[in-house]
C-alpha cells in the first residue's frame, strides 16, 4: 500500500500518480495501492514484472544531483527539467539554492517510488527516516506504523550482513542490532 502522505506528494498533473498507484478496496476498507509493479496483463506470464536495472530517468536524476552538489545550478535544473517535462502536464521549474536541492530530492522520491532506492538516498544525504502518524487507509486513518522514525546514526542504518556470508566467512561480525 502507498502511505497517505506519500500519495499526497504526487501532483494531480503528474502522470506517475496514475501509473504507479490505484485506489483499491478490501471489503469496506479503501487503500492507496501500488500499481507500478503489477504483472503484465497479457495472461501468458502471470507474475512477471520487467524490473529496470538502470533507466534514462535515473541517469538524468544522477546528473541533476551531481551538478547541484558541484554548485552548477543551471545544468542541475536542465537535467531535472528533462525529467519533469515528461512527467507533468505543467511542470514546475525555476528553483534555486536549497529549493533546487529539495526539488531534485522530491523528484527522485517520486520517480523511483517502490523501487527500493529511498533508504539509500536517505543514507547518502544523512537524513533520518521519518514517518507521520497516519494510518494505512486511503484517507490516512487506520493503523499507523509501530516504528515512526529512524534517526541518522542508528545501527539499523547499516543493513544486516546476510547469514550466508557469515556462514562462509566466520571472521565476519554481524552489524550491531541484528
Amino acid at each position: 500500500m502507498v502511505s497517505y502522505p506519500f500519495f499526497q506528494l504526487f501532483a494531480d498533473d503528474d502522470i506517475r500518480k496514475d501509473a504507479y498507484t490505484l485506489q483499491a478496496r478490501n471489503g469496506a476498507l479503501q487503500f492507496n495501492a501500488i500499481k507500478k509493479l503489477f504483472a503484465r496483463e497479457d495472461g501468458e506470464n502471470p507474475g512477471r514484472v520487467d524490473i529496470k536495472i538502470l533507466r534514462a530517468a535515473e541517469a538524468k536524476m544522477n546528473i541533476a544531483e551531481a551538478e547541484y552538489n558541484l554548485g552548477n545550478e543551471g545544468p542541475a535544473r536542465i537535467a531535472l527539467d528533462a525529467i519533469r517535462t515528461k512527467r507533468y502536464t505543467t511542470p514546475p521549474s525555476g528553483e534555486t539554492g536549497d529549493a533546487l536541492r529539495d526539488a531534485i530530492r522530491l523528484e527522485r522520491r517520486l520517480e523511483f517510488a517502490f523501487e527500493s532506492q529511498r533508504f539509500f538516498d536517505l543514507k547518502r544525504w544523512s537524513l533520518p527516516v521519518e514517518r507521520g502518524s497516519f494510518g494505512d487507509l486511503k484517507d490516512g486513518s487506520g493503523t499507523p506504523s509501530d516504528a515512526q522514525n529512524l534517526p541518522v546514526g542508528n545501527p539499523k542504518f547499516q543493513l544486516p550482513i546476510p547469514q550466508t556470508a557469515t556462514d562462509l566467512n566466520p571472521n565476519l561480525q554481524q552489524n550491531p542490532g541484528y
